[in-house]
């Protein structure tokens, strides 16, 4: 039994930086704490908050994403807000004030899936699998084969059918449609490729996997070049930069070409900090390595770990989080974890600096997840189900020639969704546009067709 399968990768409903943490409630409201110097918690002002305090003025949100110093949502209408610092115009806004204390719309974009801030820009996933990107053009980070910078407005990637991105410093990834993985702008540690080139100007394969449903990637100054993919069965694979043992690869400062780590169980969703990794298990443990110096690995003492080591005192985990040395978790009851550094009570309001182990935080408000039955790999079920973002068919286990056309409908009968899949065993669609509800889904290859259905939520 799997509860919940956290899909993006700088952020979805629990997101951590190395100053505040921030969380989407069941009711769409936004909750922040910790450091507040440039107004990344949104409550209008600029005052350290160890409790957490409500974003002012927000529509009902559906996801989160941070930096040090700022906060970005993208609004159940695609929507995307702001608050905090953008000193770099990273926006795409030169008129802007620096400093933007309560949120703030976003007047370049919209309808936006996800978002995915860097160092110096910002990624913006649209619902029709495009994406464009504000900011600094540094090491071609536009990914449209040019370095040249766009002070104002978005620019377009030479990239398509993306259902997930995730930034670097100055670097993005994206998981297409189907699964494969693509990379593009800074180069460092080989994030995108084994070359010596620095500048990667437009979108390349990054792996010759081609079932990916997680990407997560750090843009911290000590993290900066550390990927870690996850892919449909389970597997983890990471690359980049491993100086503190944060991929699992031992005696391997740069891990340059991908490599699947071993882990105890079958792995759900991964998080990562500036120097750490954590691994959510599909038997709702957490695992933890890497870099331990302020207690985030979770474990007993305080040394750092080449090797996965489990999370004391935590199971039935849902979600996890990881930002800076702070790493969090959500258990299947709705309650939230924290361990690690607690410098800017982004943990809680104890005058502790640090948590070697899980304590639990307290929230104004309900956390709950829905439970998700997902099957172990080579099942002919779709999965996830209930799903929020995709769903996905092993084709393995049908056996079936390819080509493969998914065909998705409504309860009244209506075709709302077509895909049509070759080249790989694993169909995976999109249906985050859908709208909440049951749909009916037929499967067919050759005459030969295969009926199923799953709740949208």
């Amino acid at each position: 039994m799997i509860f919940c399968v956290v899909l993006e990768a700088n952020g979805q409903r629990l997101v951590v930086s190395d100053r505040h943490t921030a969380i989407i409630c069941n009711d769409g409201n936004v909750y922040a704490w910790g450091g507040n110097s440039n107004g990344q918690l949104g409550d209008g002002t600029t005052s350290h908050r160890n409790y957490p305090v409500r974003a002012l003025g927000l529509p009902r949100v559906a996801q989160l994403a941070v930096t040090d110093y700022a906060t970005f949502a993208v609004t159940d209408d695609g929507l995307v807000y702001f608050w905090g610092t953008a000193s770099d115009n990273q926006l795409g806004i030169p008129s802007w004030p620096q400093f933007q204390h309560r949120p703030i719309q976003l007047p370049t974009v919209s309808n936006v899936k996800q978002v995915a801030p860097g160092e110096s820009h910002v990624a913006y996933l649209l619902r029709d699998g495009n994406v464009v990107v504000s900011g600094q053009n540094a090491f071609g980070v536009y990914g449209n084969s040019s370095e040249v910078t766009i002070d104002t407005g978005v620019v377009y990637c030479d990239v398509a059918s993306v259902v997930q991105i995730a930034s670097a410093r100055a670097s993005c990834l994206a998981i297409l449609q189907g699964g494969a993985a693509m990379g593009w702008g800074w180069n460092a540690n080989n994030l995108i490729d084994s070359s010596a080139s620095l500048s990667i100007l437009k979108p390349e394969p990054i792996l010759d996997v081609s079932d990916v449903v997680q990407l997560n990637v750090s843009f911290s100054s000590e993290n900066a070049g550390a990927a870690r993919a996850l892919s449909a069965h389970g597997e983890l694979i990471v690359w980049g930069k491993n100086y503190k043992g944060q991929l699992g690869v031992s005696n391997t400062p740069v891990v340059k070409i991908p490599t699947t780590i071993p882990l105890p169980e079958s792995c759900v969703a991964v998080a990562s900090g500036s120097s750490h990794t954590l691994a959510l298990m599909n038997d709702g443990t957490v695992w933890a390595w890497g870099d331990n110096n302020l207690g985030q690995l979770g474990k007993s003492g305080m040394v750092n770990s080449e090797v996965p080591t489990r999370v004391l005192g935590l199971s039935s985990v849902t979600e996890i989080a990881a930002g800076g040395y702070s790493s969090f978790a959500i258990t299947r009851d709705g309650k939230l974890f924290g361990w690690g550094s607690n410098v800017f009570n982004q943990i809680n309001a104890d005058t502790a600096d640090l948590f070697q182990s899980p304590v639990e935080v307290q929230l104004p408000c309900t956390i709950t997840t829905v439970a998700i039955t997902e099957p172990k790999p080579h099942t002919d079920a779709l999965f996830p189900n209930p799903a929020s973002e995709y769903i996905s068919l092993d084709l393995s286990a049908l056996c079936w020639s390819q080509p493969i056309e998914m065909i998705v409908y409504a309860r009244n009968g209506l075709e709302v969704h077509r895909v049509k899949h070759t080249g790989t065993t694993l169909c995976r669609t999109d249906v985050g546009s859908l709208p909440d509800g049951l749909y009916h889904v037929v499967v067919a290859a050759k005459g030969v067709t295969k009926n199923y259905t799953f709740v949208k939520y």
